[in-house]
């Protein structure tokens, strides 16, 4: 039948050895983790978690908090993310992380996934 159509893992293992991503335009090509459609990653956060202010030049991005909340800066106004929600941010939103609750969990996703989107703004 030749290469598996399927993987398993688990968020820490990814955690550990992929900074959390899971699938993503970066992965090695011919590899079930390598797709330019869309990147996934989980998070496990707390207080001082922080994220610099960025955007990403083309596609949309998604963080949905399963754990705790974070705190977000989103185009100049604070919102916070509770467990059970989400925000969507389209193309150019300006983001800062400025914290977590203790043991909070996300996951993050951009669609499409494109090399060098994410532009560190200070």
């Amino acid at each position: 039948m030749g290469q598996k159509r399927y993987q398993t893992g688990t968020f820490q293992e990814f955690a550990e050895s992929k900074r959390g991503w899971i699938t993503g335009q970066f992965f090695p090509p011919n590899t079930l983790q390598h797709d330019t459609l869309v990147e996934v990653k989980v998070v496990e956060c707390g207080p001082d978690f922080r994220a610099a202010k960025h955007h990403h030049r083309k596609g949309k991005a998604w963080v949905l908090v399963t754990r705790g909340a974070v705190h977000f800066v989103l185009d100049g106004e604070e919102v916070t993310v509770p467990a059970g929600a989400f925000v969507i941010q389209e193309p150019e939103c300006v983001e800062e992380i400025t914290g977590a609750d203790p043991d909070t969990q996300f996951i993050a996703l951009h669609a499409p996934s494109v090399p060098d989107n994410k532009v560190v703004l200070e």
